[in-house]
């Protein structure tokens, strides 16, 4: 049988056949950062970059992601390898936030990967590009947190959605070596305490099976595990601090009462301080 494409095609159905060929094998053609944010999300094509700056932050990027990612890990524990990597080498552009006067490197992966220096958009943007290329889906979310503009990333682990904001997990100002997870995989309730965007033109986040706390086994279910956890950390007179997460109420004044009226029932506390985290409800107390 005879290919014939002039005597059995129609030029509309030639014009969509050229465009799937080169949409499946054609490389893509990378020009800047924007478009690297777009070509990392397929992992199928070949990329030729040409863009100096796109360059060096691609090539910075897969030598980090080789550096951190090792065989056998999981999903999460990709994630929070990248997570835990971004807070440990970058500190927030604060001074420069409130003088108004953030430069444009802070606004890319470039600040983050060069500088040690960014605003939400470079955090973002840096976590992007190294979940795809460690292999985790990985979408840019944008609307508000704190009533200004903001940008965080949906990931996808196993099957589900979750919300990473790596920005809102970076201590301000800066505290080195410090991790926080308190927005490391929470559900779009949770996170609309205290963030804001259009629901509809993002994958839902509901489940709580990779949330960090509880995957951890950190997550206060109620105010009896709450209790039962500082009786069991003075019994073993443990001073290296308790970190949880409140999930039994979204209230953090309640919280702090809870741990009042459970150190003040119990017995060998000399002294007591504990340390609201974030608005997600995530506490350190430390007992001495």
């Amino acid at each position: 049988m005879l290919f014939q494409p002039k005597a059995t095609t129609s030029r509309e159905q030639m014009i969509v056949l050229a465009y799937r060929i080169a949409d499946r094998y054609a490389p893509m053609v990378v020009r800047n950062e924007y478009e690297l944010l777009e070509a990392v999300t397929r992992p199928d094509k070949t990329l030729i970059i040409r863009d100096t700056r796109a360059k060096r932050i691609y090539d910075r990027t897969v030598k980090i992601v080789r550096e951190l990612i090792k065989p056998g890990m999981s999903e999460f524990e990709r994630e929070k390898a990248i997570h835990d990597y971004i807070m440990l080498n970058t500190r927030y552009d604060y001074e420069n936030w409130l003088n108004g006067t953030i430069p444009d490197d802070s606004y890319s992966a470039y600040g983050v990967f060069f500088k040690g220096t960014a605003v939400c958009q470079g955090y973002t943007y840096a976590a992007h590009l190294m979940l795809w290329l460690a292999g985790i889906e990985s979408h840019i979310v944008s609307g508000k947190a704190g009533g200004n503009d903001h940008v965080w990333n949906k990931v996808k682990i196993g099957s589900e959605y979750y919300n990473l904001d790596v920005t809102w997990d970076d201590p301000v100002p800066d505290e080195p070596g410090r991790v926080m997870y308190g927005y490391f995989n929470i559900t779009d309730e949770e996170l609309a305490r205290d963030h804001a965007w259009d629901r509809s033109k993002w994958p839902a986040a509901t489940a709580k099976e990779y949330d960090y706390f509880e995957y951890m086994g950190l997550a206060v279910h109620s105010r009896e595990e709450l209790r039962e956890r500082i009786a069991n950390a003075i019994a073993s007179r443990d001073t290296s601090g308790i970190v949880f997460k409140a999930v039994y109420t979204d209230d953090y004044r309640k919280v702090m009462e809870d741990i009042h009226s459970s150190i003040a029932s119990a017995s060998g506390v000399i002294s007591y301080e504990y340390r609201y985290v974030t608005g997600q409800c995530v506490f350190e107390l430390y007992l001495t």
